[in-house]
């Protein structure tokens, strides 16, 4: 799967690289509260609920989007062990034929959002969720401005992070040690911030918590800038959680929370202050 997977992404490269032309940029927040919930907090957590998207249009060639959304991607339940793509899978086909000769999906904000219910058996139902998903992005992506230009500033940024450890308890840890034998912890963990005209599009190496993600849209808001904030970027920390969440007895915070309680607020502080520098 690995060399399978290497050869594929060079392909990926070389093809793309052999069909280089002039084209048209945009992007957009599309509101999609309906898909999604937050699953650790209910009704008195907040959400992130846009689906974001990116679109690059060769003239007179190929079209392509790239759409990020913050429910979980766990439709079918642990119980089905084949490899699918879940509800991401059937959104990318349906904008294939309906819109785009390519869509791919970035995970977003992932941390305490799932999928809305959704009634059927087996596939039948990340498929009509994801369909059901590529429908409502349609509505507005078929209406997006391109443009022949784009500002463009992007920044990477290693992560110090605090001391590593697992909680047994919660005031119980085991120490740095003993945790980094039981799952190594990442070499070089990196924030990332993109800037595509007035979209900052955020990387982050973790399960990122929607509700972080969503106090990072606002900030960014006012400013005239729209943001996504997207997990898994090659590293993995856990999940990262508001702070005040940190000493609640669930599996988020008290299993996966590896950094300590301080993690949620300085990781936001860091992505407000990269923000900052690529919007300059």
């Amino acid at each position: 799967m690995v060399r399978w997977l290497s050869s594929q992404i060079a392909l990926a490269v070389r093809t793309a690289v052999s069909d280089i032309k002039p084209s048209l940029i945009g992007s957009g927040n599309v509101p999609a509260a309906s898909f999604t919930r937050n699953r650790v907090m209910g009704e008195k957590g907040t959400k992130n609920d846009d689906f974001s998207y990116i679109i690059v249009e060769q003239i007179e060639g190929k079209k392509a989007i790239i759409g990020s959304f913050a429910a979980h991607t766990t439709i079918l339940s642990a119980r089905n062990l084949e490899v699918s793509g879940d509800y991401p899978g059937y959104w990318a086909r349906k904008m294939e034929k309906t819109f785009a000769d390519y869509a791919i999906f970035c995970g977003g904000s992932v941390g305490s959002q799932s999928t809305a219910s959704v009634e059927g058996e087996g596939f039948e139902r990340p498929q009509k969720y994801g369909e059901a998903l590529a429908d409502t992005v349609l509505k507005c992506a078929s209406i997006t401005p391109l443009k022949d230009s784009v500002v463009y500033s992007a920044i990477t940024l290693k992560f110090n992070l605090p001391k590593y450890h697992f909680r047994i308890l919660n005031n119980r840890s085991l120490i740095p040690a003993l945790s980094n034998k039981i799952i190594p912890a990442p070499r070089y963990p990196v924030l990332q911030a993109l800037r595509l005209n007035d979209m900052v599009w955020i990387s982050t190496p973790a399960d990122f918590s929607g509700e972080i993600a969503l106090q990072t849209k606002n900030y960014l808001l006012p400013k005239g800038f729209h943001a996504n904030i997207t997990s898994f970027n090659g590293g993995y920390l856990g999940y990262i959680v508001p702070s005040k969440y940190f000493f609640i007895d669930m599996y988020e915070s008290k299993g996966m929370g590896w950094y300590g309680p301080n993690m949620g607020d300085y990781t936001a502080d860091l992505i407000r202050q990269m923000s900052d520098i690529v919007i300059q």
